[in-house]
């Protein structure tokens, strides 16, 4: 294990003693927002020093957690708040993040990782009021502003809008995974037209978006790893040899995979060779350097196949059974997580292994390497960090 890999585990294991539920004095008050965290809350949790608020975006990274953007709301109105703190956990410091520097303030601002830092994308919309009993937004659908945070530096920098023309009744909505290459970033653009897809690329010799190629397979989900964009194609029901009865068996696997190397062009990775039982609905997660195919199975089972994006192959841990393919899925590390009322861990052998979700009542959930956040918002702000190894 490598030396910061032991600092984030004994970080992780330190603050996870303490979980429970009784309220003690927490005992990481520390933050750099001017923002005073409040003084007790429940045991093994870390406050988070910023402003209570509604609904703002969570994402986890590597050993980093980002908290940013939100609503204040009263009785006739809903103020977007444009900042945020970022987590360290391993050296369990926050650091402020100013607004990002947008013509309006993105109150749930959409967040994509790259390993200097993120960007925030979405339409920009004014202050809703309410209307009716509903808060009505005003919106400029088809372009998206976005803004870049880098970490080192610990400032943001403004980049080109992301406008498009077709389909003529699409609406941007943000900037999916991304990847950096030594052409530019190249970004999927997320339409609420959901059966089109569009790729582009900020391209360091023009410095405007560019229309990028599609992956050279059908897509049916891509997310963003350290190796960059990471396509997969689901064959979904397959036929296979007869059984021994001699009826016709059918199976699932993932058909094909591609990702963006650092050159900009899309590559082929091995397909899924083995095959599972027929799916009923599958869905695609990325880790750090691993993806996982869930596919729901017709009895109830969650049956996860993980590519190793680092040595290129396929494997099949054993299935979750019946999960009721509820709740939401994180690669944290080589674990794969399961949270709902539960927390199943899933790791390449052995069986799933379940426990109490610690996260009872969380607004949020983000997974990283080696941990999953639960964050907890609108008064008391707080976050609760449970390893997973």
């Amino acid at each position: 294990m490598s030396r910061c890999a032991g600092v984030l585990v004994a970080a992780l294991l330190a603050m996870a003693a303490g979980c429970g539920t009784a309220s003690e004095p927490a005992s990481d008050t520390r933050s750099s927002t001017g923002v005073t965290p409040p003084v007790r809350l429940p045991s093994g949790t870390v406050p988070i020093p910023l402003s209570p608020r509604f609904d703002p975006r969570v994402s986890a990274w590597g050993s980093k957690i980002l908290v940013i953007g939100g609503q204040r709301r009263s009785a006739d109105r809903i103020e977007p708040l444009g900042d945020g703190a970022l987590y360290d956990v391993a050296t369990r410091r926050w650091t402020a993040v100013p607004a990002p520097p947008l013509s309006a303030t993105i109150d749930g601002p959409e967040v994509t990782w790259f390993d200097r830092g993120f960007l925030v994308s979405g339409n920009i919309c004014r202050p809703a009021r309410r209307q009716v009993d509903e808060f009505i937004d005003v919106c400029r659908p088809r372009s998206l502003e976005v803004a870049q945070f880098e970490l080192g530096t610990r400032r943001w920098s403004r980049l080109p809008e992301v406008k498009t023309d077709e389909p003529p009744d699409a609406t941007l909505v943000r900037l999916g995974p991304l990847a950096i290459t030594s052409r530019g970033i190249v970004a999927e653009i997320v339409h609420s037209y959901e059966l089109f897809r569009e790729f582009a690329i900020l391209s360091d010799a023009s410095g405007r978006w560019e229309k990028f190629p599609d992956p050279p397979i059908d897509v049916d989900g891509i997310c963003g790893s350290r190796f960059g964009l990471v396509a997969v194609d689901l064959a979904g029901s397959i036929d296979r040899p007869p059984g021994p009865d001699g009826l016709p068996q059918e199976g699932s696997r993932a058909a094909a995979a591609v990702v963006i190397s650092g050159d900009g062009a899309w590559r082929r990775l091995p397909p899924d060779e083995a095959l599972g039982a027929p799916a009923v609905a599958s869905r695609i997660v990325c880790g750090a350097d691993r993806v996982a195919v869930i596919s729901s199975t017709e009895a109830g089972d969650l049956e996860p196949r993980v590519l190793d994006l680092a040595t290129r192959r396929w494997s099949a841990p054993e299935p979750v059974p019946r999960a009721e393919g509820s709740g939401s899925a994180y690669l944290a590390g080589d674990v794969l997580v399961f949270t709902s009322s539960e927390l199943t861990l899933v790791r390449g052998t052995g069986p799933p292994t379940r426990r109490a979700s610690p996260f009872a009542g969380a607004h949020r959930l983000a997974g990283g390497d080696g941990f999953v956040a639960g964050v907890w918002h609108e008064q008391d702000m707080y976050l609760r960090l449970v390893p997973v190894r």
